[in-house]
């Protein structure tokens, strides 16, 4: 350490100390403290440095302490392959943490370089003292909103009628074209998940864009199935190399960390496609559907079975008048489709034990 020291000055250059990164280790199999470095390599970092008169960063108390808040099961995704080395997830929690080290170390010139934090004030500016928030995520059959009501409209953009505004707020953060995974590469989540705060609920629905390619042209699939399988594939689009999980491994995300937060996760299979066979409608039951609730149940989040109940209530008014129910295709729904499907919604939280249905009208 002093003979990189000793080069970087020579150089003219400002050398900056840091403890090494954590390991995914705990104190023992029941603690929820992580492992420190600071009676070995970090103490004595520490200790070189203060003899060089050097800064000293403690990188690895300040991602430990985050790892302790986020808990043993979400640290998970914070590895690859072993307890050292990080995936993307956790490379990114170890970068802010160094950023965060830089900046508050005081007279650190590096700090002038750093971008400027750039806070969201949208997501989460429907909350009302004393008030939760209702967060839907999805795709387009979620998020859409039109001004003709025979337009394509997302049931997250009807919802929110059904809640009393005096007890709950609805932010409809869902985006169109997204899968689980895309949701979460672009940031989006971790908009939602910035905002959340403990009991607040986040309707969860992916599935119509997730079966897609994985690595090339839209490259917004993930690995089938809901266990913690997962794969390196070469992106075409972008040239570089990727992590992919599987679609239950998304959504294993999601709820972990909306439950880190205190909030509540209700995870719905995806809504119906106006699909028919030999007089009946097409369901989705064994791929995501299937996959969704699995997740839901080793997670101990709920699970809303939309598609079965919203399929119910259009089985039941027959193919032909089902159309008025969808748009231009068999995935998007017109306004008053979306109005069943948040309807089935409705249904299903009366039907579970769901604190969010004392938020109903």
């Amino acid at each position: 350490m002093r003979r990189f020291i000793r080069d970087v000055k020579q150089k003219g250059g400002h050398p900056i100390l840091f403890s090494l990164t954590p390991r995914n280790a705990w104190q023992d199999q029941d603690s929820t403290i992580v492992t420190r470095v600071n009676q070995t390599f970090g103490l004595w970092a520490k200790q070189v440095a203060e003899e060089q008169s050097v800064p000293f960063i403690d990188l690895n108390d300040i991602t430990a302490r985050k790892f302790e808040q986020f808990g043993k099961e979400k640290v998970k995704y914070m590895f690859y392959i072993d307890r050292i080395h990080t995936s993307a997830f956790g490379a990114k929690v170890n970068a802010e943490s160094a950023a965060e080290g830089i900046r508050t170390y005081q007279g650190l010139e590096l700090s002038n370089y750093l971008k400027p934090l750039v806070s969201d004030t949208e997501t989460g500016s429907s909350r009302q003292e004393g008030r939760p928030v209702l967060f839907t995520v999805g795709d387009s059959t979620v998020k859409n909103k039109d001004d003709d009501k025979n337009g394509m409209w997302g049931w997250g953009s009807v919802i929110a009628d059904l809640f009393d505004p005096n007890k709950i707020s609805v932010e409809n953060c869902a985006m169109a074209g997204r899968s689980a995974r895309t949701f979460l590469d672009e940031g989006r989540w971790d908009k939602v998940y910035n905002a959340l705060q403990p009991g607040d609920f986040v309707l969860i629905q992916f599935g119509h864009n997730d079966g897609g390619d994985i690595n090339v042209g839209k490259a917004r699939g993930e690995l089938h199935g809901s266990g913690g399988e997962s794969k390196v594939f070469l992106m075409e689009p972008t040239g570089k190399y990727q992590v992919i999980y599987t679609f239950g491994g998304y959504l294993r995300k999601f709820i972990l960390d909306v439950q880190e937060k205190g909030a509540i996760p209700i995870v719905l299979s995806h809504t119906p496609r106006n699909k028919w066979k030999d007089g009946q409608i097409e369901r989705n039951t064994d791929s995501y559907g299937k996959w969704t609730r699995e997740t839901a149940e080793s997670t101990g989040a709920y699970f809303i079975d939309l598609n079965k109940l919203s399929a119910d209530k259009l089985q039941k008014k027959g193919a032909k008048k089902t159309a008025a129910f969808y748009n231009t295709d068999h995935t998007h729904t017109s306004f008053k489709g979306a109005q069943l499907n948040a309807q089935s919604i409705t249904e299903g939280l009366k039907e579970s034990d769901c604190p969010l249905k004392q938020y109903l009208k």
